[in-house]
């Protein structure tokens, strides 16, 4: 049977994993900036609460990274989340927040409490506006 012109079949597309698109950003500019820095991401599935990239820089020096998109104030992380960077509060480990409004807010481990309840209310360590300057945002992160 077929559907009268006026009657169109809902989209099967999924909306867009936001966090991927980050992901996919950094990734591509990464390679731009930083080539020989390495991105390793991983599966939230293998342990809870890990951070979703390893990150080793030309030195071999790893910091982890925890990415996270949002719409309006709040951040959402999980309990897995917040334990994780807690314990790790101590190391070079950090959560990225890319705002609806194309701004990328850069926080450490040691603020992930606070970043649940008060959301981007809590002072980043640095914040970036587009045209974002990628290579002051991976020399912020990565350890050397």
């Amino acid at each position: 049977m077929e559907l009268p012109l006026s009657i169109s079949r809902p989209s099967k597309k999924k909306p867009k994993n936001l966090e991927s698109t980050f992901y996919q950003a950094l990734k591509r500019n990464q390679k731009k900036h930083r080539p020989d820095v390495h991105f390793t991401r991983l599966e939230s599935w293998a342990s809870q609460g890990v951070p979703d990239l390893v990150v080793c820089s030309e030195t071999g020096r790893f910091s982890f990274w925890e990415l996270k998109t949002t719409s309006g104030n709040a951040v959402a992380l999980s309990p897995h989340q917040i334990s994780w960077l807690t314990q790790h509060k101590h190391a070079p480990a950090f959560v990225l927040v890319r705002t609806s409004s194309d701004e990328i807010h850069v926080y450490a481990a040691a603020q992930a409490v606070e970043l649940r309840e008060r959301g981007l209310m809590v002072e980043p360590l640095s914040s970036f506006k587009t045209p974002f300057d990628w290579s002051s945002l991976f020399g912020l992160t990565i350890a050397v």
